[in-house]
């Protein structure tokens, strides 16, 4: 894949690829006066450094004898968002810049290394193929329920499940209210009843609970295997 570079400095447009992909900058000789001394800047950690966004190293062009266009190529081993700019060598440029956020909006623009996601070692999917299921943790049935209700969501064709917070909950009993960050909360290890006749299960009365307190927003995420979850209730 390639990305033209020009002189006009917008922000708003986002270049977005897939982690693995090597992607050619290329500096059109129409576009820009360039001379020996342009240098490509970006905060890539070109070589496994930490990632720090205000730190810029430098990438020398490639000039090709055939076409005189300029380019630069990085392969792309890590997801996040990314910035990039090229400009005229300055003295002393061989080194990494530091830029400031302020220095940055006036220089760089955005690439996006979206991730590959991994369902159960085998199936592979992107970002965009994800398909999001919220469960209200204090509506669900407790755990030797959770089958049930989530054999629903894979039969529809949801490939992920979120979960509101599975902590205990403060005095408001709001979905985000952690009254304890270490502990889960003791809803969904009870036992369930199931004497009398007539009784329903936890499961059944989800959906009645769920729709009074639905709430949307994304933390933590289950596999499924095809069409089946299979929950531990030991662990």
């Amino acid at each position: 894949k390639r990305i033209d570079l020009d002189l006009q400095h917008d922000r708003t447009k986002v270049f977005r690829t897939i982690i693995g992909q090597e992607i050619r900058f290329f500096l059109i000789k129409e576009s820009f006066n360039h001379s020996n001394l342009t240098r490509f800047w970006t905060n890539y950690p070109i070589n496994n450094q930490i990632f720090e966004r205000s730190i810029f190293y430098p990438l020398e062009f490639i000039i090709d004898d055939h076409t005189k266009d300029w380019s630069v190529n990085i392969q792309f081993n890590q997801c996040g968002n990314f910035e990039y700019f090229f400009e005229e060598l300055k003295e002393n440029d061989n080194q990494v810049k530091l830029l400031s956020s302020h220095e940055r909006d006036k220089k760089t623009k955005f690439i996006l290394i979206d991730p590959i996601l991994t369902i159960n070692k085998q199936i592979q999917i992107t970002a965009e193929q994800l398909i999001v299921q919220t469960m209200v943790t204090k509506c669900l049935p407790t755990i030797g329920d959770w089958p049930k209700i989530f054999s629903t969501a894979c039969q529809v064709g949801y490939n992920m499940i979120h979960f509101t917070p599975i902590q205990p909950l403060g005095e408001s009993d709001s979905n985000y209210s952690i009254l304890d960050q270490l502990n889960f909360t003791d809803n969904l290890f009870k036992i369930a009843n199931n004497s009398g006749s007539n009784s329903n299960s936890d499961s059944d009365n989800y959906s009645d609970n769920y729709s009074d307190n639905y709430s949307d927003n994304n933390d933590i995420t289950v596999d499924k295997d095809k069409n089946d979850i299979t929950v531990d209730e030991n662990e």
